[in-house]
């Protein structure tokens, strides 16, 4: 079980004695700027061995803020000082990257604790946090390994207090923790919080691409993203819940970047008069993707409105109609039917995890089936000059029907197939001139005589057939009397 921290002034009384009189293991360079500015230089710091109890996990951690945050916004700041706090942020760290951590404790128990971390004079670690978790979990769990080798945390103690040089220990957390290219392992969602937590402490988009060592173009899309995410929380009653972005990344980068090209001036690539409106609407419906992801990987997500306009749904005007149609009629409802958010709950996050899931069922097929019937209505729009491509496909999907299937007799299939098939006498007439409408007359002429030689005596028993043929008669001597017969 994890320890009970000491008070932050009982910390800071020993820490202060250990950095001030301590035998020192070694030296460590520590980018240290307690001004509090974007630049600063090396400076070379002692390290100390630190009792476990002496320090506390970093509830503001890069790694686990998702977590963190997601807890505090359902239920209360979370007290790392406490015994309750100090387990669940070890319990966060330990989930954050099981398969990891469960290396490095066979690592720590066989070679010690190699890495050194970086604590505040008041024993908050800001580098090292999975470390110190691997120590208390040998500690409490020894096994056959002996505690006196595990009890101390080798680290560097800066001159400062988390409270005193809060932006600085931000920087210099980010730099350790996502500045490096070695550190791997993180929830793709936490580097977007680490940087709204950047931006909030006031470091500009150049400091913050600096400490986490990427360009600044990247940063303005982690804000804009970040912005697009909380958006997508919010719409679902789910504000602040980070958990429930897990594995969506990749989904709300696309989206992000569609809204770029869509909101503001016309762009080429979106379908003809567009309005802001059909982006709002865009915007919408995504996030109902988003949130259902595993119904379309993210090559096909990006098909609703990715590349130029031919390519996606949203790049033809009929097409981006009918789907959203489709979707208003079908898929908001069922947003409209769900149970209300228990926010008296204890474990958020399996609560809403089960809240998205039953939604993904309710929904799945029908956000696939709008989706790829859309695609295959696109595809038949990029053969629009190619008639014999169009035609091939037709007599495809025709030789697949199956006319024994029960629905290939309901009123409404049949309906269906003779509207089909007018569409398609249609067109030959139209695009066949006079010769093309002798052809289609004698077709008709044939499929008469071959339908009459079927007729059997109770088929013309009521008199039925009997009008038809008088109409037929009729139409016949109008046409004849049209070619001067």
């Amino acid at each position: 079980m994890p320890h009970t921290p000491l008070s932050s002034e009982a910390r800071i009384e020993k820490l202060s004695k250990i950095r001030d009189g301590s035998e020192n293991y070694g030296e460590k360079d520590i980018l240290w700027n307690y001004g509090q500015t974007a630049s600063g230089s090396m400076e070379l710091m002692p390290v100390f061995k630190i009792p476990l109890e002496y320090l506390v996990y970093n509830q503001r951690n890069g790694r686990i803020l998702s977590r963190t945050l997601s807890h505090e916004a359902n239920t209360s700041m979370i007290d790392a000082q406490s015994e309750s706090g100090n387990k669940l942020i070890q319990k966060f760290l330990y989930e954050s990257a099981e398969s990891k951590n469960k290396k490095t404790e066979i690592d720590i128990r066989k070679y010690g604790q190699k890495e050194v971390g970086i604590v505040t004079l008041d024993g908050i670690v800001i580098d090292g946090n999975r470390r110190l978790m691997t120590l208390n979990n040998i500690v409490a769990n020894p096994g056959d390994a002996d505690v006196s080798n595990f009890n101390t945390f080798k680290a560097v103690i800066l001159p400062a207090t988390l409270q005193d040089a809060t932006a600085e220990v931000k920087r210099l957390e980010t730099i350790y923790q996502m500045g490096e290219d070695e550190k791997a392992n993180y929830n793709p969602i936490e580097k977007y919080l680490q940087a709204k937590e950047l931006f909030d402490l006031k470091w500009t988009e150049k400091d913050v691409a600096s400490f986490m060592n990427i360009k600044k173009t990247d940063i303005q899309k982690y804000a804009q993203t970040m912005a697009l995410m909380d958006e997508y929380l919010e719409a679902y009653g789910y504000d602040s819940q980070y958990t429930q972005l897990d594995k969506r990344e990749d989904y709300f980068l696309s989206l992000n970047k569609w809204l770029q090209n869509f909101r503001g001036a016309q762009s080429a690539r979106g379908h003809d008069g567009y309005t802001e409106m059909d982006v709002d609407l865009l915007q919408m419906v995504a996030f109902d993707y988003i949130r259902c992801f595993k119904a379309l990987d993210g090559k096909d997500f990006r098909k609703i409105a990715d590349g130029l306009q031919p390519s996606h749904i949203f790049g033809n005007k009929e097409i981006w109609h009918d789907f959203t149609e489709f979707h208003n009629n079908n898929i908001f409802p069922l947003r409209d039917q769900e149970p209300e958010i228990n926010h008296e709950i204890e474990d958020m996050m399996n609560h809403l995890n089960d809240r998205d899931s039953k939604f993904y069922d309710a929904s799945n097929k029908l956000l696939k089936d709008n989706f790829y019937e859309s695609i295959q209505k696109l595809k038949y729009k990029k053969t629009h000059n190619q008639p014999s491509v169009q035609i091939n496909t037709i007599e495809t999907i025709t030789d697949q029907i199956n006319v024994k299937a029960d629905t290939f007799k309901k009123p409404q299939t049949q309906r269906q197939l003779a509207n089909v098939a007018k569409k398609i006498e249609t067109m030959i007439v139209e695009s066949g001139g006079s010769s093309g409408k002798l052809t289609h007359i004698k077709k008709i002429s044939t499929k008469l005589s071959d339908l009459i030689g079927t007729l059997s005596d109770e088929d013309l028993k009521d008199g039925k057939f009997l009008d038809q043929m008088e109409i037929l008669s009729n139409l016949v001597n109008d046409l004849k009397t049209e070619a001067g017969g």
